[in-house]
């Protein structure tokens, strides 16, 4: 049952016990039954991230997965599936430890919701209001990298595309359609070994000029297509300084 559907159900419920009784015992019975109905869709939501889980562990697209869900100091969901070591088949454990990347993203995104709560910049703000070297940019179509064909944008990049990754902006490690192959000539990339190849072309020099090269390039997707992780948070970098000046 999603959030719309469980919102009416309660909601109905509420009312017909309205419509019958009145009084604070009955008030009680219709917070019982709406709590009720919340645990039960929440226990449903749980076996289903479960199955979900475990038919990707299957399909080989997920080594393995440990799920904690939390929400007012109650845990909802706490679960292991997969492995640990696929080819040996030995079973995830929960104190398993886990090597973890991209830790600067949610500091950075972080501080781009500061600055929201301070009214200094909005969600839906179009990107280029801070950085304008990402205005007017170019989506792929089709071609090769050498020979591309591109469209304008639908609308603008904003600050919420960036924060959820789907602004179209791609890593240059993450594939190889024609746009990753242009990151990897062209240096669309920070100056770090990671995803580097000896054949990739010589990589930006500082943030300032990475925003340049990435609106110099085309875009994988429109903005808000869909999900692409990416140099989104690195822009959001940028944005954060723009703002700030800091």
């Amino acid at each position: 049952m999603n959030k719309t559907k469980l919102s009416f159900a309660v909601g109905a419920l509420a009312t017909a016990f309205a419509l019958t009784a009145c009084g604070e015992e009955n008030v009680t019975q219709s917070t019982t039954v709406e709590t009720a109905i919340s645990n039960a869709s929440a226990s449903n939501s749980v076996e289903s991230a479960k199955t979900e889980l475990e038919q990707l562990v299957e399909a080989g697209q997920l080594p393995g997965a440990i799920l904690i869900v939390e929400k007012d100091g109650k845990r909802l969901a706490d679960m292991t599936v997969g492995y640990r070591d696929v080819e040996k088949q030995e079973k995830l454990q929960k104190d398993d430890i886990f090597r973890l990347y991209s830790m600067s993203k949610p500091i950075t995104s972080l501080a781009i919701l500061m600055l929201v709560d301070r009214g200094q910049l909005k969600l839906d703000d179009p990107v280029e209001t801070y950085l304008p070297a990402l205005a007017n940019m170019r989506v792929y179509k089709s071609g090769t990298v050498d020979e591309m064909i591109t469209v304008p944008v639908a609308r603008s990049i904003t600050i919420h595309d960036l924060l959820t990754h789907t602004s179209g902006i791609p890593y240059h490690f993450t594939g190889n359609t024609p746009v990753h192959q242009y990151y990897r000539k062209h240096g669309v990339m920070r100056d770090t070994p990671v995803g580097r190849t000896e054949s990739d072309g010589p990589p930006a020099k500082n943030l300032s000029e990475l925003v340049e090269r990435i609106g110099n390039a085309p875009l994988l997707y429109q903005p808000g297509q869909k999900f692409e992780y990416s140099y989104s948070t690195t822009v959001l970098g940028a944005v954060i300084e723009a703002v700030s000046g800091e």
